[in-house]
């Protein structure tokens, strides 16, 4: 699984290589997910990480700080009860502190899957399978993308563990329409 902020700074004092050390073992598993389909932009497993996010994404690529999105604030997390486990919300306060707020422009380079809305709607839906968009894209400019998507929630702790994307960029899709006859 993957481990807690504390536990990925006492363990290798890098949170980061930590969560890359634990999840190295799915790009296989997104790789031949994403090899499968020629229309597949990406394929993801986007955790909440103690809200500050983290995720894990089949093609790896560079992010590009110079694009931004706009943040839909991750307060729904920490003010709405946790589906499977009552009396608790989907998140702790204290773990939404740091995300900003509602309305709020966001480098792509402090992507925090918890403030897109395809994410929020995935833990506020669980079980659903969700299609989302289109949308544009939070790291290339005028890519239109299309995905399909579940939330993730431990099955013995019942805590929100991640949200989960495969996206499809649909930019041909104007291009199929000026071919079309009608």
């Amino acid at each position: 699984g993957i481990a807690s902020r504390e536990q990925m700074v006492s363990t290798e004092g890098d949170w980061t290589q930590t969560l890359y050390e634990k999840g190295k073992d799915l790009s296989p598993l997104l790789k031949s997910m994403y090899e499968f389909n020629r229309d597949i932009r990406e394929i993801g497993i986007y955790f909440a990480n103690q809200g500050a996010g983290a995720s894990i994404v089949f093609p790896h690529s560079p992010l590009d700080g110079t694009y931004s999105f706009t943040s839909v604030g991750c307060d729904w997390a920490s003010e709405t009860e946790n589906p499977y486990k009552r009396g608790s919300t989907i998140l702790p306060g204290e773990q939404t502190t740091d995300c900003p707020k509602a309305g709020t422009k966001v480098s792509s380079r402090a992507y925090n899957p918890l403030i897109r809305d395809w994410c929020r709607r995935q833990a506020l839906h669980p079980g659903k399978l969700l299609v989302e968009g289109p949308f544009l894209d939070a790291f290339t400019p005028d890519t239109w993308l299309l995905s399909f998507g579940k939330s993730v929630y431990d099955p013995i702790t019942h805590e929100f563990v991640a949200c989960t994307s495969i996206a499809l960029q649909i930019n041909f899709v104007e291009q199929i329409m000026r071919d079309a006859r009608l």
